[in-house]
């Protein structure tokens, strides 16, 4: 385990072959507001502030909400 607090549990998957993560816990937000925050790729540092790299593979993230 990684990390908990406030009901929140992180954890890894060690033995994977690219590094994985778990997170579980409820948000007090409704579904559309977290999916809002995540498919804002252009602000994709400001709740994933260590990221190295990230591309978007295909398509229009923004239309698939």
């Amino acid at each position: 385990m990684l990390y908990t607090e406030d009901g929140l549990v992180m954890s890894t998957a060690p033995g994977e072959a690219l590094p994985t993560f778990k997170a579980e816990g409820v948000l007090p937000v409704e579904t559309i507001e977290l999916l809002a925050v995540v498919a804002d790729v252009k602000r994709r540092r400001e709740w994933l502030p260590d990221i190295v790299d990230s591309r978007i593979l295909e398509g229009d993230v923004e239309s698939r909400i």
